[in-house]
């Protein structure tokens, strides 16, 4: 949406694993999932999903550093794509 939806903080520097587990209905086009740290896409992933097979699960995982202070969200993008109940993301600091 246009809103800025979920953030997460970071509050040590560090490596950090982030995981995103959605599920999705509805698309019917090609889905685009970004991981953003503080706006800035650091990862793309583009999953097959389609409204045919509803619902659809897919994971999508970054390892990287991201400082402290820092905010990491995720965002997914398809034409009528929807997130459904359980979906999650998880940031959790490696190092």
């Amino acid at each position: 949406t246009s809103t800025n939806g979920t953030r997460i903080f970071s509050q040590l520097n560090g490596i950090y694993k982030v995981t995103g587990n959605y599920i999705f209905e509805g698309s019917t086009t090609e889905t685009t999932l970004d991981i953003k740290v503080d706006g800035a896409t650091v990862h793309t992933q583009i999953p097959r999903v389609h409204s045919s097979v509803d619902p659809t699960e897919r994971t999508h995982i970054y390892v990287g550093s991201i400082d402290s202070g820092s905010y990491v969200s995720a965002t997914a993008d398809g034409s009528s794509l929807t997130y459904d109940v359980g979906s999650v993301l998880m940031v959790e600091r490696l190092a």
